[in-house]
């Protein structure tokens, strides 16, 4: 329930699933809502995921869940 609460808004959770999901939906450039700075790196933070990563993620279109979890 924590994750999807906190989803949208993961500097304001420990919830490493709420981060996953943040990030999914970020590389997915799915647009129901803005990017946040300070979320994104939370959610980087959390999951331990670079940047780079992310972005190399998105490049490719592998926004899968899955994909975003074998990066964190």
């Amino acid at each position: 329930m924590e994750a999807v609460r906190f989803h949208h808004r993961p500097a304001a959770s420990d919830s490493l699933l709420a981060s996953a999901l943040y990030l999914g939906e970020f590389a997915s450039d799915f647009e129901e809502d803005l990017p946040s700075t300070p979320h994104l790196r939370a959610a980087l933070a959390n999951t331990q995921c670079s940047f780079e990563s992310l972005s190399e993620l998105c490049r490719k279109r592998a926004t899968s869940f899955a994909a975003i979890l074998n990066v964190a």
